[in-house]
């Protein structure tokens, strides 16, 4: 992903199904930094957004993530463990 950001910004709802399944931080930023984008919601408004996947301690993670590049800000949205 082309996303050059400092910053993650956590929706409540991300944070509650990561406390619910035992997901840390880091885990969300290595699939972030290193998974595969699987879907472009290029129209998302207010940012366009991407759900990515990869695996973390053989567990496959999804993501969905919406950047405002401007700002160098990523907002971390929701997750799906699988």
């Amino acid at each position: 992903m082309s996303m050059n950001c400092n910053t993650i910004i956590f929706s409540g709802h991300a944070i509650i199904q990561m406390f619910k399944r035992s997901i840390s931080v880091n885990d969300i930023e290595l699939v972030i930094k290193d998974g595969q984008i699987i879907k472009n919601y290029s129209n998302d408004k207010p940012f366009p957004s991407y759900l990515i996947k990869a695996f973390v301690d053989n567990k496959m993670l999804h993501v969905v993530v919406s950047g405002d590049t401007f700002r160098e800000l990523l907002y971390y949205n929701c997750l799906s463990a699988g």
